[in-house]
């Protein structure tokens, strides 16, 4: 079975929200052997945070047409920027903490900060699920003949306006 883009981007949300919100819920559990849950949870959500990236991040450049699948790739890239901004300066302040800097993490913000990050993977999923397209090139296969010129091929590409 095949699974598209599109459905792949709401199991990869809905995985981040349902890891990350087990690593937060049971942050102090132990199994039996006395091996931390949190552990547990955080190594199952690497497979969609880290592993579903991989199968995602192609989707940008799929959705646009191809004179502008460039700059849909440009646009993923400066959004995930800014997430990489945004998501710890909104986890010092749920943590509390004064220093934006170097802030140091405690005990108590470890279920709130899990809980935003398992909303943010729950918003994924839904914006997948509710907005996203379907890639315009799903189930067509490209021959030989599809193939660009040798000048388009090299580069020599005049954008027409």
């Amino acid at each position: 079975m095949v699974i598209d883009r599109k459905k792949l981007g709401v199991i990869y949300g809905l995985g981040i929200a349902v890891t990350l919100g087990c690593a937060g819920l049971y942050s102090t559990q132990l199994l039996a052997g006395g091996f931390p849950v949190f552990v547990i949870a955080i190594a199952a959500g690497a497979i969609f945070f880290d592993g579903g990236w991989c199968a995602i991040s192609p989707y940008t450049a799929e959705i646009f047409p191809v004179r502008l699948a460039a700059r849909g790739i440009g646009v993923g890239n400066a959004a995930n920027g800014i997430g990489k901004i945004l998501g710890p300066l909104c986890l010092t302040v749920i943590a509390g903490a004064s220093n934006f800097v170097t802030p140091k993490a405690t005990s108590e913000a470890v279920f709130p900060a899990f809980m935003f990050l398992a909303g943010c993977g729950l918003f994924v999923g839904l914006s997948f699920l509710l907005w996203a397209p379907k890639p315009p090139t799903k189930g067509l296969v490209l021959d030989e003949e599809d193939e660009p010129p040798a000048s388009t091929a090299a580069g020599n590409v005049r954008l027409q306006g």
